[in-house]
């Protein structure tokens, strides 16, 4: 941290100043993962409700509302998609 402040940029020589900026909140793992925090960032979170059920606690309104492990199952080997 001895050197100089740099006045001019070393490869184009172009003039520089320092900036003085806000520090970036660090959120804890619990508010990163809140459901609030998730919905707005355009994800879906499920809660597992049961033996291959999941229930939709956040998350956009066109996202479904339930989850079934079984139904799904089927899906994909109707499509073609199990690796069963």
């Amino acid at each position: 941290m001895s050197a100089p402040n740099l006045t001019h940029c070393p490869y184009c020589n172009f003039p520089v100043a320092k900036q003085v900026s806000k520090l970036n909140k660090i959120k804890s793992e619990r508010d990163a993962l809140s459901d609030k925090n998730i919905a707005s960032k355009g994800f879906t979170k499920y809660v597992k409700a049961g033996d291959g059920k999941y229930e939709k606690v956040a998350g956009p309104q066109d996202a479904p509302s339930t989850l079934d492990r079984n139904v799904m199952q089927a899906n994909m080997a109707a499509s073609g998609m199990d690796e069963e």
